[in-house]
């Protein structure tokens, strides 16, 4: 083989590691069948979001990591990317898989780390892999660290969302004001507006974890909440501080046209916020009937209504004026929560 030749087999191998390089950033991927991912109907679970900031080239380490989480492989994190995951709470041991280059040869290894870590029922926690360089002869490896809402917020800004964390992005609360104060004042102009300057802001949270839909269906907002699930908001979201559904705060305040509108967009009637309350249980106790007429019509025609437990006892009813006496009154919304048990 001449020199020519030589030279030429030597910039093809370059280009072709340099393509490969470039190219395996990936993408994120989750094994949704995961025994620590909650059910959808799980009343305790915590919400992790775990993030890969993206520092720049890498070489192999760019590639996405392999997480696993009680032996199981759980999802690989894509560089340049966040997600969402709803796990159930307990103890768990993180295991990180990557790729790094060791000397004295330079070669490509795979390299991993171990983390125990808690999830904690109700939380919100932030796992941020950072990669950290542990000498010639071992390498880089990909270490979770837990994050601050702060911290994670600034990551985000600068990441993809990808799966679960798409519909619930790491939002700033304070720039979201504006979006749910127009759906309390039933001003669907400015709701399309922010809508359509920021679309993930569907999602985002006020200081009590409550979205725009929320909101619009505590206030009565008819218009805004139809608006707001054309856009994909989401009718059964109870991911907040009491566990309560938009067809909960409609029930509660009164609000019947919300809630027809809300059930005949997939509304769960048997839905159960943290103190094990459906929206029909909430219409008893707080004595609104119109509503709570509405909610068993509803019942009734999807019927196995068997066993459902949507009516309040005597003691429960009891019960209920103990706890109003006491309840937290502020969930951003500006009405009494409905902690009707």
């Amino acid at each position: 083989m001449n020199q020519l030749h030589c030279c030429a087999l030597k910039w093809a191998l370059i280009a072709g590691a340099v393509t490969w390089l470039l190219g395996c950033a990936g993408t994120t991927s989750v094994q949704e069948n995961h025994p620590l991912i909650a059910s959808e109907d799980a009343v305790e679970k915590a919400r992790v979001y775990l993030i890969r900031p993206d520092p720049g080239f890498r070489g192999v380490a760019d590639r996405p990591v392999t997480i696993s989480l009680g032996g199981t492989e759980m999802l690989r994190l894509a560089k340049g990317q966040y997600t969402l995951l709803f796990l159930n709470p307990g103890y768990a041991e993180m295991k990180v898989d990557s790729l790094t280059v060791v000397a004295p040869s330079n070669t490509i290894s795979s390299a991993s780390t171990t983390t125990q870590l808690t999830f904690a029922p109700g939380a919100t926690q932030y796992l941020a892999f950072q990669l950290v360089y542990r000498g010639p002869f071992e390498g880089s490896v990909f270490v979770p660290r837990e994050v601050s809402r702060d911290r994670a917020l600034r990551l985000a800004g600068e990441l993809a969302p990808i799966g679960m964390a798409v519909r619930e992005p790491i939002v700033d609360y304070v720039s979201t004001t504006a979006l749910h104060e127009a759906a309390k004042g039933g001003n669907t102009t400015a709701v399309a507006g922010l809508l359509s300057a920021n679309p993930r802001s569907i999602a985002a949270r006020d200081g009590f974890g409550g979205t725009a839909l929320h909101v619009a269906a505590a206030y009565g907002q008819k218009d805004v909440a139809e608006l707001l699930l054309a856009k994909g908001a989401v009718v059964n979201d109870s991911t907040n501080s009491l566990g309560v559904t938009p067809l909960h705060l409609a029930a509660g305040n009164d609000h019947r046209e919300v809630a027809a509108l809300l059930l005949a967009n997939g509304a769960d009637v048997r839905a159960r916020n943290n103190f094990g309350e459906t929206p029909l249980m909430v219409a008893d106790c707080h004595g609104r009937i119109a509503v709570a007429s509405l909610l068993r019509e509803h019942l009734s025609k999807t019927q196995n209504t068997a066993g459902s437990n949507t009516t309040l006892t005597p003691a429960a009813a009891q019960d209920a004026v103990l706890r109003a006496a006491t309840a937290i009154l502020a969930t951003g919304l500006g009405l009494a929560q409905p902690t009707c048990k």
